[in-house]
């Protein structure tokens, strides 16, 4: 969508569909490994949330799952709270 001079950015907003407004509001969260030893990645909302023990065993399923050769590894029940409460759903 190209933005012309007389629009203003609430004007862009407002013309997203709901998956864009998603993906803005994903883009201007801070995302970094759950764990230093990498794995699971989220967003710094879920990170402060999880405590370090689930964070382990959710980067640890996650690699586990990337080992063999799965890009997507569900979550842990506690990182599903966690996921659930930070988005709304």
């Amino acid at each position: 969508m190209a933005l012309s001079t007389r629009s203003s950015w609430k004007d862009v907003l407002k013309a997203l569909t709901e998956a864009q407004k998603d993906m803005v509001e994903w883009n201007n969260q801070d995302w970094d490994n759950l764990t230093t030893e990498g794995g699971r990645y989220g967003p710094k909302a879920v990170r402060d949330s999880l405590t370090p023990e689930q964070k382990r065993r959710e980067s640890a399923k996650k690699r586990a799952g990337t080992k063999k050769g799965k890009q997507h590894v569900s979550r842990t029940k506690a990182g599903k709270k966690a996921y659930k409460k930070v988005e709304g759903r």
